[in-house]
């Protein structure tokens, strides 16, 4: 949905920076209300997100598209091709972990 605000806001105005944009969002979010006559609970926050991560690490999953679920569980990564909370409909696959500093 965001996103779609995103575009609106730029039709109107260019974005500069993240309080222009924020602000674009809440007028967004009014006129919405007003339209709809439905109370809306927007907030939207700046994450300055602190400083930047020295250590990346990226799971890699042979044939990833076949899982629809994951869980890890002692080190063992577990995947299922349904969408399950029984542990029972998952099988261990395996996997490999690729550090970038």
């Amino acid at each position: 949905m965001l996103s779609r605000w995103l575009d609106r806001a730029m039709l109107k105005r260019d974005i500069n920076n993240t309080e222009q944009l924020i602000g674009n969002f809440y007028e967004i979010s009014s006129v919405n209300q007003a339209n709809n006559s439905k109370a809306v609970d927007d907030s939207f926050q700046i994450y300055y997100g602190g400083s930047p991560r020295s250590n990346l690490e990226k799971m890699i999953v042979k044939i990833f598209k076949s899982y629809l679920s994951f869980s890890i569980e002692s080190g063992k990564l577990f995947g299922s091709a349904i969408s399950s909370i029984d542990i029972k409909n998952y099988s261990i696959i395996d996997f490999r972990v690729e550090r970038r500093v």
